[in-house]
């Protein structure tokens, strides 16, 4: 049951529980969930100071479809929750390294770079590529993508949908991933949500080095 305030808007909380429906068909709505569609409002109507540039949209597009990648090689509900918990991983904002495992091997640091114009990077500092005390190996994950016009590929907020959609497990496991990933995409940043630009990753175009 629903208790409504009398200067609750019917109509907008209508169009809250039909997202929540999208994400769960059953009709059983937990507060993780409630929460989840509520901070995706918020980003729908909170506005940033500028768009952001494409550059800055690429190098989200690749991180999310390396998230992508990571938890489609596994259906385990706890190593997809690890996997998730290893972007963005350092403190309580930006890391300066993308992905760190440190229950793969003797703990992995990926950092994930992106181009569309041939596989040439950026690294801002060598603090990006020092492999991080207690960790036994460091990666440059090398992205190379090709913008489309829409016809194919994906935008930022089309990978976003697709790994929502990925994730499985009972109603409480699903909330929970729900919630890590939409707390790892606040820390990422609105790049996440950008639905103006379209890129494929083609196959054999993603590099470990």
């Amino acid at each position: 049951e629903i208790h409504l305030d009398p200067s609750c808007d019917a109509e907008l909380l209508t169009m809250v529980l039909d997202r929540m429906k999208d994400h769960e068909p059953s009709g059983q709505y937990s507060t993780d969930l409630l929460m989840t569609v509520i901070q995706q409002v918020q980003h729908m109507f909170k506005k940033s100071k500028r768009p952001p540039r494409k550059e800055e949209v690429i190098g989200a597009w690749g991180e999310l479809k390396f998230l992508q990648l990571c938890l489609s090689s596994t259906d385990n509900v706890s190593e997809k929750r690890r996997r998730l918990n290893g972007w963005e991983a350092e403190g309580d904002g930006r890391d300066i390294i993308d992905f760190r495992y440190p229950h793969f091997e003797e703990g992995v640091a990926i950092e994930a770079k992106t181009s569309t114009s041939g596989r040439v990077h950026h690294i801002n500092g060598t603090d990006q590529v020092t492999v991080p005390e207690e960790y036994g190996q460091g990666w440059l994950a090398s992205i190379l993508i090709r913008e489309t016009d829409g016809s194919s590929g994906h935008s930022c907020v089309q990978l976003v949908d697709e790994i929502e959609k990925s994730f499985n497990g009972s109603e409480e496991e699903t909330s929970d991933l729900l919630r890590i990933f939409h707390s790892k995409l606040d820390m990422r940043g609105i790049c996440c949500y950008d639905e103006r630009f379209y890129f494929i990753m083609p196959e054999g175009d993603l590099r470990l080095i």
